[in-house]
């Protein structure tokens, strides 16, 4: 079995459709949330851009220890730079999957707490999940906050309301 290029169809596929949903997002309203509990708007589009590296980190890393630090990356200040991040580490994760073997495709991976490992997966699961499902789960999120904002909506799997007309 072909995981890498099982994997970097959906990739492909679903990168575009993240980056028509992030072309969307108004700077006007980057510090706009819809709850005090809910990220920002830049927040999530900020976490949205970044998703592609836990797909390089996926492939080149054994895990994550989430009790390490994460590194501090400013959030972008404009939409273009927005947009730029989410190129850029979208580029390094096919770039990733293209390169990746057999062996790192089927090599397990672990999410671990210091010492205590939360789980462990093939990487080609963990890709799947935290590469694709997860971008997928948060760009609806992204969709809500820019319905809530009047926003029109870019078709994902089809056509939203924003593009077609209704019928009586």
């Amino acid at each position: 079995m072909d995981y890498a290029s099982t994997v970097f169809s959906d990739l492909n596929s679903e990168f575009v459709k993240t980056k028509a949903m992030l072309e969307r997002v108004p700077f006007e309203h980057f510090n706009w949330q819809p709850h005090e509990k809910s990220w920002t708007l830049i927040q999530l589009a900020t976490h949205i851009a970044n998703l592609p590296r836990w797909i390089v980190m996926t492939i080149h890393e054994p895990g994550l220890d989430m009790s390490q630090p994460f590194p501090k990356r400013p959030a972008p200040a404009s939409v273009e730079e927005l947009l730029d991040l989410f190129d850029a580490n979208m580029e390094a994760a096919v770039q990733a999957v293209e390169g990746a073997g057999i062996e790192d495709m089927q090599s397990h991976w672990a999410l671990k707490n210091g010492n205590h490992e939360i789980w462990s997966r093939p990487s080609h699961e963990v890709v799947r999940e935290f590469g694709i499902t997860h971008t997928a789960h948060h760009r609806g999120q992204l969709s809500v906050y820019l319905r809530m904002l009047n926003i029109p909506l870019p078709p994902i799997y089809g056509p939203t309301a924003d593009e077609q007309p209704r019928s009586e």
